[in-house]
């Protein structure tokens, strides 16, 4: 991510995205649906570098794998304390920064993510996922 930053300065930050640590046999299943529904949601950005500050053409901003500049951060006053659950408040703060006019750097780098990932966690992750579009 530093390199990010070093190329393109005026950036606000620099991220990538997540792939699970854990392969059980039903964390693959709910994977692979996963990664499919993304990757059609995102045709041809998960593996392409973007620099944007339009919400919706950068997969930056998933703070599992995001770097934000402070004083950017000190500017917006970080995440909003009112979001209480998880898949809303990532989304929160990208939407805040991007409203201010600043740029993201998207690049194609997976972290593990080390997280169990079954039916449980897959109905909790796209109902999480939907409250925070909605917010």
């Amino acid at each position: 991510m530093l390199d990010g930053f070093e190329r393109y300065p005026g950036v606000a930050g620099v991220g990538g995205w997540y792939q699970p640590a854990n392969k059980s046999l039903a964390d693959k299943y709910f994977q692979r649906y996963l990664d499919y529904f993304d990757r059609q949601n995102n045709i041809g950005m998960m593996d392409t570098e973007i620099k944007s500050n339009i919400f919706g053409y950068n997969l930056a901003g998933n703070t599992a794998n995001m770097a934000y500049k402070k004083s950017v951060l000190e500017e917006v006053s970080g995440f909003d304390e009112k979001l209480y659950f998880v898949g809303g408040v990532d989304w929160e703060l990208k939407k805040n920064i991007q409203n201010r006019g600043y740029y993201l750097l998207y690049v194609p780098f997976m972290v593990n993510h080390f997280k169990n990932f079954n039916a449980r966690t897959f109905i909790k992750k796209f109902f999480n996922r939907g409250r925070g579009y909605h917010y």
